[in-house]
C-alpha cells in the first residue's frame, strides 16, 4: 500500500511549530525540487501538522499516521525535527512523487540523554578547515535527523590556523553557538587545560572566549589529549572554572 503526499501541506500551530515547518519544507525542497505550502489552519487532507503540546525540555515526539494525513506533537523545536525527520526518513521521492509504502506512526522518548558529536573548527582535519557557516548548519541539521540534540566545538585556546579558513575559532564558535539557539541543539566546548597557565590566566582565557557566545551548555575539559594537568590541580581548576561559569 502507497500513501500519497505528492503536492503535502505542512501546517502549523505557533511559532515554534512555524519554525519546524520551515525547516521541514526547506528538507522536502532538497530532495522533492518543490517547497510546501505552510498553513496555519490544518487541512482537510494530504498535510504534515507539526504542533507543540505542553511546551517543555522532554524530547518525546508522537506521529500520528492515518492515510494522507500526519500529525506530529512534541514539546520544543527539537523533537518536531525528530518527529518528521521520520517521515524524511521513510518517504519515497520519485519522479516528482512523495509517498510512504508503510504507516509510519510511532511515539518515541530518546533512551541516552546525551548523543553528541564534535564538529571543531581546526587545521586537523582534511575538510573542515575549507567550511563556512552554512556547511556547519547543514552538517548540524543532518545530525540532528538523526537524532544528535548535542554537538561540540573546539575552544580555539591553541588558535589553530590555516590558509585556508575563512574566520577565526573564536568566530565560528560564535556562528556554532547561534546555530544551535536557532536549532535548539545543545553546546558543548572541549577546553584543554595546561599547567604553563596560572588559574587566573585560564579563568580569563575562558571569559575572552565565551562570554560573546549567545548559547553554551558544556563546558568539558579533557584529562589530557590535548592538556597536561595531573590529577588534583586538573580536578581544582575544573571546580574554579565551574563556580565562575555559574555566576
Amino acid at each position: 500500500m502507497k500513501y500519497e503526499f505528492t503536492g503535502f501541506k505542512i501546517a502549523y500551530g505557533c511559532p515554534i511549530s512555524k519554525k519546524a515547518a520551515s525547516i521541514f519544507a526547506e528538507e522536502i525542497e532538497l530532495r522533492a525540487g518543490f517547497l510546501p505550502e505552510i498553513v496555519d489552519i490544518i487541512p482537510e487532507s494530504n498535510y504534515v501538522s507539526l504542533q507543540i503540546v505542553d511546551e517543555s525540555e522532554s524530547e518525546e515526539y508522537l506521529v500520528e499516521h492515518n492515510d494522507d494525513k500526519i500529525v506530529i506533537t512534541a514539546h520544543r523545536l527539537r523533537s518536531l525535527i525528530y518527529g518528521f525527520a521520520e517521515f524524511l526518513k521513510k518517504a519515497v521521492f520519485e519522479n516528482g512523487r512523495i509517498y510512504l509504502v508503510k504507516n509510519i506512526s510511532i511515539e518515541r522518548t530518546p533512551s541516552m540523554k546525551i548523543r553528541g558529536h564534535q564538529l571543531s573548527y581546526t587545521d586537523m582535519n582534511n575538510t573542515v578547515d575549507m567550511w563556512g557557516k552554512e556547511e556547519y548548519e547543514r552538517y548540524i541539521r543532518d545530525l540532528m535527523l538523526f537524532g544528535t540534540n548535542m554537538v561540540e566545538a573546539d575552544s580555539g585556546v591553541r588558535e589553530e590556523t590555516s590558509v585556508l579558513m575563512r574566520y577565526s575559532q573564536k568566530e565560528m564558535l560564535i556562528a556554532m553557538s547561534e546555530i544551535c539557539v536557532e536549532y535548539d541543539i545543545d553546546l558543548s566546548v572541549w577546553h584543554e587545560l595546561w599547567s604553563k597557565d596560572s588559574d587566573e590566566e585560564t579563568i580569563e582565557k575562558m571569559h575572552a572566549l565565551y562570554d560573546d557566545l549567545p548559547k553554551l551548555d558544556v563546558l568539558f575539559p579533557p584529562g589530557g589529549d590535548p592538556g597536561d594537568m595531573q590529577g588534583e590541580a586538573f580536578v581544582q581548576r575544573c571546580v574554579k572554572m565551574k563556580r565562575e561559569l555559574q555566576k
